[in-house]
């Protein structure tokens, strides 16, 4: 789920909707893009989107028109094992794999202005990278049964905090952590 411009962009396993909300709580489908792979996150930045289709990859997808389905192209795909979420940040992509860890890359674009993404870096970790978020230059990954790992984007040093349960999202806000960690709770 994110927000931009009053659009919300929401995955839905099939592919993703964009909708368009107003503050009296009501709200409607805007278009529908669907995949054949199991869409389950997104990321936006600059007119595009980069959809974790878990073994697809991560689709760049060009939404300057979020009302026109038909419009949304599928500008360049980024092979990984089971993209389950995704963050850009900057010229910056990335990706939690799944057991193929995590998958940093740079945006580009290549000689006829496409978007495309160039591989940096892949990082092993312990368990399977569900979900991610990006924080002062802070990767915040969830890896279930193996714990929350903090990725520091610069020296590419990891800590890891093991909670005892499955952490499955996280939230960041300022010095606050919020582990959602399945049957431990939050």
């Amino acid at each position: 789920l994110t927000l931009n411009n009053g659009v919300i962009y929401l995955t839905d396993k099939d592919g993703f909707k964009t909708v368009k909300s107003f503050t009296t709580g009501r709200s409607f489908v805007l278009a529908e893009y669907k995949t054949d792979g199991k869409a389950y996150d997104l990321s936006y930045l600059d007119n595009k989107l980069y959809l974790a289709d878990h073994r697809n990859g991560v689709r760049i997808i060009d939404v300057s028109n979020p009302t026109d389905s038909g419009s949304f192209s599928v500008i360049n795909t980024v092979d990984t094992s089971y993209a389950e979420s995704v963050v850009g940040y900057g010229s910056k992509l990335l990706i939690a794999d799944g057991e193929g860890g995590i998958v940093l890359g740079n945006i580009t674009y290549a000689e006829d202005g496409s978007q495309q993404i160039e591989i940096e870096d892949s990082i092993d970790l312990p368990g399977i990278t569900k979900s991610l978020v990006v924080y002062n230059n802070k990767a915040y990954i969830a890896a279930r049964e193996e714990g929350m790992h903090i990725l520091d984007l610069d020296t590419k040093k990891i800590d890891t905090l093991f909670t005892g349960g499955s952490v499955q999202e996280i939230a960041v806000n300022k010095e606050l952590i919020v582990i959602a960690d399945g049957a431990k709770g939050l």
